[in-house]
This record gives structure tokens, sequence and C-alpha cells, in this order.
């Protein structure tokens, strides 16, 4: 009798103990942060001025640090021209890409290619001061991107010669941008921001690539 007595206390100790662990782990899953977090709402994707750092220090962001020279360019995007090849009697269709046109702002040898380029401009001080006024003292909680990327404007960073060392393109169609090197930490990833690099461009004189179509 004893041995029973003991043997059903030893199970009940033993579910109690189960299932104490089961609520800690469940617990604990419900604490775990969600590796799917909900997209950013219009709020959360709205730009404000949420820094006020001087121009002393936004000038000692990586490229700004190291640039001698900023310019701001438009050039014609990368496209293959795509030649269709008139079908044969008896064979059978094909495309024939018969022509490429040296479009885009970097070649395959990662030059700047010069000869795409539509309008350049040299920044002057005052310019550089503004460009990092726009991206980095002014930003949002969340980050939209755009579905496509056209660019056809780019910020392009020289520290000696004709190359530059570090650039961001930037599509206004689309909003949305991609930057050279992968230390370049630069967002821009808010719509509003687009907008006040899009009056930045036109401000100082371009005028190709700022559509949205």
């Amino acid at each position: 009798m004893t041995k029973i007595v003991k043997g059903g206390w030893l199970f009940v100790i033993l579910t109690i103990a189960c299932f104490a662990c089961q609520q800690r782990s469940e617990q604990q899953q419900s604490e775990e942060v969600d590796p799917y977090p909900p997209p950013p709402t219009d709020k959360d994707l709205d730009c404000v001025k949420t820094q006020s750092l001087s121009t002393k220090q936004r000038r000692t962001f990586y490229p700004f640090s190291h640039a001698t020279r900023i310019e701001i360019v438009s050039y014609t995007p990368k496209l293959s021209v795509i030649i269709m090849a008139p079908p044969t009697p008896g064979k059978e269709y094909k495309e024939d890409i018969t022509a490429k046109a040296p479009l885009g702002l970097m070649t395959e040898e990662r030059k700047l290619n010069t000869p795409s380029l539509k309008e350049r401009i040299n920044l002057s001080e005052g310019q550089i001061d503004e460009l990092t006024e726009i991206l980095y003292n002014y930003s949002a909680k969340g980050e939209a991107y755009g579905g496509c990327f056209e660019p056809r404007n780019a910020v392009l960073f020289f520290a000696k010669g004709n190359q530059p060392f570090a650039y961001v393109e930037i599509c206004f169609a689309c909003d949305n941008f991609e930057a050279v090197p992968e230390n370049f930490t630069v967002k821009i990833a808010c719509h509003e921001k687009y907008r006040l690099l899009k009056a930045f461009f036109q401000k100082a004189g371009i005028q190709y690539g700022l559509d949205e179509e």
C-alpha cells in the first residue's frame, strides 16, 4: 500500500513539473521577436528632421570624409539595344542581340562611363553641406523600397583623378537607390527624402532623370 501511495505522488509531481515546463516554453515563445515584422505604415515612412548634426559632424561620415570633389550627374540608363532578327522560312525564330549601347553610369571595368553622362555639376562647399543635411538629418522609422531600379542620376565622390571611389545611384521614378561601396551606409529609404533630393538636383541645375515616368 505504501509503495502504491508513493508511486501515485511521484506521478502527480512529474505531471506538475511537465505542465510547468510547457507553460514556461509557451511564454518564452510568445516573448520571442517576430522574424517577419509587419510592413511599415504610412506614418512610419514620413521623413522628418530627426537629428541636428552640425556641418562638421556630417563631414566626418564616409565617403564625405575622404572626398576632395563631389559631383552630381545625370546619365542614360543602362539598357541593351535589342534588334530582332527577321524570321527565316523553315528556321526557328530567334532574337539577335546585335548591338549594345555603352550606357549606364559605370563600365564593366567599373570605370566612369563618361560617354553616357548628360549633365555634370561640381558641388560647391555650400551645396555639399545642403546635401549632407538631407542625407543625415532626415529619416523615418520605417524603410520603403521601390520595386524597380532604372537610375538616371547619381552622386559621385572623388579623392584624386577622374575615377570616383564611391557613388550612389538614384532612381527617382522608383524611389530606389544603390550605394557603392558597401560601407557607404547612407539611407535614403523614405519617400520624402527622395523629394528633397530631387529638389536639390533641380536647384543645382540637373534636369534629366528627375521625372517620375
